[in-house]
């Protein structure tokens, strides 16, 4: 209980202390504060104090607020918080970038007369973010990933011989969608303002990460004589195939995301992988040398009995689950 009370609590607020110690302390602040330097460690850009210390405060809450709800979602079943490590890191680096920030500008007359930033100080903001993640992780190493998953067998579908049959369904994540445009778009659009060599760099990073994460808004999956095949995004591309020769099992299961490590395309622990669109029903299919794929879809359960019949028609050897 104290671990969990430290975690959920303990991390978060020392960062957040030391951020308002590092502004009580850091004497007169100019306004603006530089909060950009150039490659010799120069500053260049400023923000107004309240804007920039407002703005990582409230990043910081954002980060928080994900491990509050995995709690919330995952405590009571006395589970991993699988989110910790990462939230303690950006709130360290959140942080950390506050205090070198604040420090540099303690006591200079205007933005412009702010202390440089030097590599090494970067280094000890990340190494610190990283030290805050492994905290994290050995708060919670004892704790179990995932509950035990409710796993339906199915029995296989009647085929006549030589009977050809396919099934096919499809899910969309709208939220992976919106994600996508509104991700990408803004890159883009920025890109066009800031303009020059830049801002075409901008561009063409939207454009990648638009198409990148549109690969995850849509899946449709197969399963027919050659095995099941999962086609990503609008396009259907690209593809991934497990051969039915290779299928050991199938079963129906019951997918919680936060058991696998989020949404998305996930390894969810050693010879795992996950494609999860949605919490609930999914496919779980596995290979013959042991490793699992999940994959949230509809109707896993015509699945899974198509891929069992059409596995022991063909003599394919089975595999304990």
């Amino acid at each position: 209980m104290l671990k969990r009370f430290v975690l959920l609590l303990g991390g978060p607020l020392a960062a957040l202390t030391a951020v308002a110690a590092a502004i009580a302390t850091a004497g007169g602040l100019p306004n603006p504060i530089a909060t950009h330097w150039d490659a010799g460690g120069t500053p260049d850009g400023h923000t107004p104090p309240v804007a920039f210390a407002g703005g990582l405060l409230l990043l910081c809450l954002l980060a928080w607020g994900v491990l509050l709800l995995q709690a919330r979602r995952r405590g009571p079943a006395g589970l991993r918080l699988t989110a910790a490590p990462s939230v303690w890191a950006t709130i360290a680096f959140l942080c950390g970038i506050a205090v070198v920030t604040f420090g540099a500008n303690a006591g200079a007359a205007s933005w412009r007369e702010a202390g440089d930033m030097t590599l090494g100080t970067l280094l000890a903001v990340v190494g610190a973010s990283a030290a805050a993640g492994l905290v994290a992780w050995a708060l919670e190493r004892g704790r179990p990933v995932a509950p035990e998953r409710t796993v339906h067998a199915v029995a296989p579908i009647a085929l006549a011989a030589g009977e050809q049959v396919v099934w096919s369904r499809s899910l969309a994540s709208r939220p992976a969608a919106i994600g996508c445009v509104a991700i990408g778009g803004g890159m883009a659009v920025a890109g066009l303002f800031v303009g020059g060599a830049a801002g075409w760099g901008l561009v063409a990073g939207g454009i990648a990460t638009a198409v990148l994460l549109s690969a995850l808004s849509e899946i449709v999956a197969t399963v027919d004589a050659s095995g099941l095949t999962i086609a990503y995004g609008p396009l259907g591309w690209p593809r991934q195939t497990v051969p039915l020769a290779d299928v050991a099992s199938a079963e129906r299961t019951e997918i919680d995301p936060w058991s696998v490590g989020g949404w998305g395309y996930r390894k969810a622990g050693s010879g795992k992988t996950a494609v999860v669109l949605r919490g609930g029903e999914g496919l779980r299919v596995v290979r013959q040398d042991g490793r699992e794929l999940l994959v949230t879809v509809p109707d896993a359960a015509t699945a899974a009995g198509l891929l069992t019949a059409l596995r022991g028609r063909a003599g394919v050897p089975g595999r304990a689950a």
